[in-house]
């Protein structure tokens, strides 16, 4: 349907593998999708959010699950490896022109000493010499910063801090959209996934 190769959302996952340097991502499976989450290795992002909050959140607009793209949703944690698990909502029925694709990825690190400091992760985004720089979000996680890669379509992730381990990212590509509002829409996103985390 859409190749989900955004760029938040690109820039969420090359982000969210920051930790080992002995990551593996060729090394992937598929985790269980638990109805609710009960331990890291089984959480599932397509848990954490529903459509119908999608919809409620984005002024009615109707999402569908589509994780059709060339990334494996879920890939396994293991000692020297982060565990991510993502998931991609893409708006039903609107043109391509019109489409709005929301991702949500987890990132968990192998133990506290793996774990990314908030610092570290902005550092990494400036590094990327994207000419985007990020921008706290007070009173969200245990941190949060929103960073803007748009161009013609407005690409907006919230990174978020959640636990010493958890990395919520939850990235919007949509057109003509305003930055401010896509940030509170996002914002309120990682809120509901992170009571579930």
């Amino acid at each position: 349907m859409l190749g989900r190769g955004t760029a938040a959302a690109s820039l969420a996952i090359a982000l969210a593998s920051c930790g080992p340097t002995e990551s593996n991502p060729q090394n992937v499976a598929a985790v269980p999708a638990p109805a609710s989450p009960a331990s890291n290795s089984q959480l599932d992002a397509c848990a954490l959010v529903l459509p119908q909050e999608l919809a409620d959140i984005f002024s009615g607009r109707s999402f569908v699950i589509d994780n059709s793209g060339p990334t494996a949703r879920n890939q396994p944690g293991g000692a020297n490896r982060n565990m991510t698990t993502s998931c991609t909502f893409v708006s039903a029925g609107a043109s391509v022109q019109e489409m709005m694709v929301v991702s949500v990825i987890v990132t968990v690190a192998p133990d506290d000493g793996a774990q990314q400091t908030i610092e570290a992760m902005k550092a990494g985004v400036e590094k990327l010499g994207l000419g985007a720089d990020p921008a706290d979000i007070p009173g969200l996680g245990d941190g949060a910063y929103w960073v803007n890669l748009g161009g013609q379509r407005t690409a907006v992730t919230v990174n978020v801090k959640h636990d010493p381990r958890i990395w919520l990212a939850v990235s919007e590509s949509s057109r003509g959209q305003e930055v401010s509002m896509t940030v509170g829409r996002l914002s309120d996103v990682a809120r509901r996934a992170l009571s579930r985390l």
